[in-house]
């Protein structure tokens, strides 16, 4: 399973992301058994948590990077998902003239669980424009007294 890692490093087992390009937003499932320790709508508000999300493989391998997410849209929690089918496993002992000699039938349950569904769109033009400029303006205040200090 992969996880989405935010720009402070905490780290969130996810089940699926799908980025939609016709709307700028961001879709995250999340098996509700995998994050039960994480308050996920309070880290999905928080602004500074999201300007940087990655996903990463189970092996540590970069699969993505999504940039300048920063409100959340929606947020959804589906009841009884059904993560995996119930699987029946057959097998067969077959006699020399193809005839089954013996047959079993191992039963595999279903695996259920909670789908939260989180939306998160994508900041706007002008957003990140307003955002550079606030830390452009701070970064120029701090060298200004820096240079009146001595």
């Amino acid at each position: 399973m992969s996880k989405l890692v935010t720009t402070t490093g905490i780290s969130i087992p996810v089940f699926n992301v799908v980025r939609y390009p016709a709307v700028p937003a961001l879709e995250i499932q999340i098996l509700e058994s995998q994050v039960q320790e994480i308050d996920l709508l309070k880290l999905f508000k928080t602004e500074s948590e999201l300007s940087t999300l990655t996903l990463m493989s189970d092996q540590e391998i970069l699969e993505n990077q999504y940039m300048n997410y920063s409100k959340l849209d929606t947020y959804n929690i589906l009841n009884d998902y059904i993560v995996k089918e119930a699987i029946e496993g057959r097998s067969a002992i077959v006699d020399e003239e193809g005839h089954i000699v013996s047959e079993e039938v191992t039963p595999a349950p279903a695996t259920i669980d909670n789908l939260i569904t989180i939306r998160l769109l994508k900041k706007g033009d002008l957003e990140c424009k307003v955002d550079n400029n606030g830390q452009l303006i701070d970064a120029m205040s701090v060298a200004l007294a820096q240079i009146m200090g001595g």
